[in-house]
């Protein structure tokens, strides 16, 4: 129900900011929602509320050299996650910009640093690529007393290494070899 209304509402609004709270809010999270499973769909995850915040683009500046929607408003939606099981490289899963003018989503970006730009007019199906669940890069972490890996022992996280899909390979390296699977809530 709250998806065909959501559709509806999207079609025809034209600026957030004259909705109540409690309708714009749940606007912005069915349009986030959306946005998040068509562009990076291993992103999404339902088990806590997202954080919606009020922000303006900034002035024709250093930030802002063309000066580009300058003054326009926004909402974000963050959606966190669960640092026991997961670890990216910004402090959300997801992040949804939303122009407040327009209820159209602007962009979407993922913990990883990756994202997507969403023109006015959005993008359709092959016009882009879904952003792959994938957490941060992780690294062989060693202790090495003298400086140098000598007796080329296997690094302190190496529990932590396997359980993201790294091997170990015949010349010591370790080597991203499973793809990273969003976790279960």
């Amino acid at each position: 129900m709250l998806f065909m209304m959501s559709c509806a509402t999207h079609k025809t609004l034209t600026n957030l900011d004259s909705l109540s709270e409690k309708k714009r809010n749940a606007y912005l999270k069915t349009v986030s929602k959306e946005t998040v499973l068509k562009y990076g769909a291993g992103y999404y995850r339902d088990y806590k509320e997202p954080v919606i915040s009020r922000g303006q683009f900034p002035p024709k500046s250093e930030i802002n050299p063309t000066g580009e929607n300058a003054g326009r408003i926004f909402y974000l939606i963050v959606y966190q996650y669960d640092g026991t099981k997961e670890q990216f490289s910004f402090p959300y899963l997801s992040r949804v910009q939303v122009w407040a003018d327009t209820g159209k989503p602007s962009g979407v970006s993922f913990g990883n640093g990756f994202g997507i730009i969403i023109p006015e007019n959005g993008l359709q199906e092959g016009e882009f690529e879904r952003i792959p669940y994938e957490q941060i890069g992780i690294f062989p972490i060693y202790d090495f007393p003298n400086g140098k890996n000598e007796t080329n022992s296997d690094p302190i996280n190496k529990d932590e290494l396997i359980k993201r899909g790294f091997e170990k390979q015949p010349d010591g390296t370790w080597v991203k070899v499973h793809p990273d699977v969003p976790p279960k809530y």
